[in-house]
């Protein structure tokens, strides 16, 4: 799957946080945490939902989520 983050573009396939996943009768739904801390909804591993905003530039996300600081 190449789909990204609706909000800041960070790839669906790289979680910061564990997936809630439930079987449905239309398929198996995924909710996911992204880095910028938007919630994503997938359907069988197909993007359907996006909520959240990205909060920083993707650089200063990434940052956040090794807890490094680019450059240093």
């Amino acid at each position: 799957m190449n789909t990204r983050c609706p909000a800041c573009g960070w790839p669906v396939d790289d979680p910061a946080h564990p997936d809630s996943a439930h079987p449905t009768s239309a398929g198996t739904v995924v909710y996911r945490r992204c880095v910028c801390g938007g919630w994503l909804v997938l359907l069988d591993g197909k993007l359907l939902a996006g909520a959240g905003a990205a909060r920083s530039t993707p650089e200063l996300r990434c940052a956040e989520r090794t807890s490094t600081v680019p450059g240093s």
